[in-house]
Formats: C-alpha cells, sequence, structure tokens
C-alpha cells in the first residue's frame, strides 16, 4: 500500500509505504504497521526543505501516484499553490520515478502543454478568479501494447478566489514511452487536453470505466471490438 502526503506545512511531503513490502496491513496490525518514505523519494520537511542533514532541497507536493510496472512509478505534483511560483517550478506535472537497485530515482518531469501558471477564462465566471494550472492532482493510466504508457490527469488550479487546487479544472492526458530515462528523450511529449473547465465544477478524480473496446496500439484512442 502507498500513499502520499503533498500539502501543509507539517512533516515531510513524499510517497510513503504502509506496511511492510509484499504485505497489506490487517485489522488487527493496522494500528502498528509501519509507515516509511520509498527510498530516493524527498527526506526534507516541507516548511523549511532541509533534510535531517540540514541541507535545503526542493519541496516537493506529490497528490496522485501510479505504477505503470513494479519499477516505473508516476507521481503527480499539484505545485505549491502559490501563483507566482508555477511558471517556474521544475517539480510541478507529472514526475517519472524508476527503481534503481532498490532506490528510486526521479527520471524526469513532464510539464510541456499545461501551460502553468498562465490564467485561462470561464464562461460565467468573474476574470478577476480566471484560474490556472499549478499541477496535477489525481492520476491514472495503462500501458500500450506498442510500448507507451497513456496517462489520464485532472489539473490542479491556483486563482485570485482563494480556493487554491479547487477552481474549475481540466482532465489532460500525456503518451509517454515506458522506456525512456531522461528529459532529452521525452523532450516531444506534450499534454493535451480533453475535458475543458466549466464555472461551478470541480473534478475531484479520475478512473476508467468498464468497456468492452480495445486499444488501437497507439494510445491514442479506442475503437470498437471487430
Amino acid at each position: 500500500m502507498y500513499v502520499t502526503k503533498g500539502s501543509g506545512s507539517n512533516g515531510i511531503n513524499t510517497v510513503y509505504q504502509v506496511g511492510n513490502a509484499g504485505s497489506l496491513p490487517t485489522l488487527a496490525n493496522a494500528a502498528t504497521a509501519p509507515i516509511t518514505i520509498l527510498p530516493g523519494f524527498p527526506t526534507n520537511l516541507a516548511k523549511t526543505g532541509k533534510n535531517v542533514n540540514g541541507t535545503v532541497q526542493p519541496i516537493y507536493y506529490p497528490f496522485g501516484i501510479w505504477f505503470a510496472n513494479a519499477t516505473t512509478l508516476y507521481v503527480a505534483d499539484e505545485g505549491d499553490g502559490v501563483a507566482a511560483d508555477a511558471a517556474t517550478s521544475t517539480t510541478a506535472g507529472l514526475q517519472k520515478w524508476s527503481l534503481v537497485n532498490g532506490i528510486w530515482k526521479l527520471d524526469y518531469v513532464l510539464q510541456k502543454g499545461l501551460n502553468l501558471g498562465q490564467q485561462y477564462p470561464i464562461p460565467g465566471l468573474p476574470a478577476a478568479d480566471n484560474p490556472a494550472t499549478d499541477g496535477l492532482r489525481n492520476l491514472t493510466g495503462h500501458v500500450n501494447p506498442d510500448g507507451t504508457v497513456t496517462l489520464y490527469a485532472v489539473t490542479s488550479t491556483i486563482s485570485g478566489s482563494g480556493d487554491q487546487g479547487a477552481d474549475p479544472n481540466e482532465v489532460v492526458a500525456i503518451t509517454d514511452r515506458l522506456s525512456y530515462t531522461t528529459a532529452v528523450q521525452s523532450t516531444s511529449e506534450l499534454f493535451r487536453l480533453i475535458r475543458t473547465p466549466i464555472s461551478g465544477q470541480v473534478l475531484r478524480g479520475i478512473s476508467f470505466a468498464p468497456t468492452n473496446k480495445e486499444k488501437d496500439g497507439t494510445g491514442e484512442d479506442f475503437k470498437p471490438e471487430h
């Protein structure tokens, strides 16, 4: 079982494992099940950015997570909720982590097409409250037969409304090649908008519904069975 802690100034914003590897907590042992940071993930305090050695490191804001396989983990980082920081954030968006010799390593962060920090208009919403994307929250995906992974996420927002993260948001998608491990390899990968924002509506999560359709092998669309 894996969980994230990615907001507030207390504790450590990172990805945690609940219980011992290979087993789930039970009713009998849940109260004493260990909660540990995945090896390689951030260990610095959310309030100061300092780790146990006193070194200041970037503060992460993980929200949704999705495993493509046992050694590839995608993490949706929602950003820090500060409008002035969104456009220059190096961690917000979709992070790709790989397990190498028992340690998780950050390969790269996908941001292209999210337009971080750029306001977008919403019909029926006052212009002063126009939101901008700050990062990503909930996340899901599927592995395609051609070696790519298609990921879907809801965006996190910032605006003048004061309700950071919960303004009218979007659903976006991106296709990543599973074998890529460097930012240079993923340069051409781009988020695309698949669900536009609507005034008065906030998208809280995303998941797949049962279907009798099959992937067409490109990771981009679906076609009826034949």
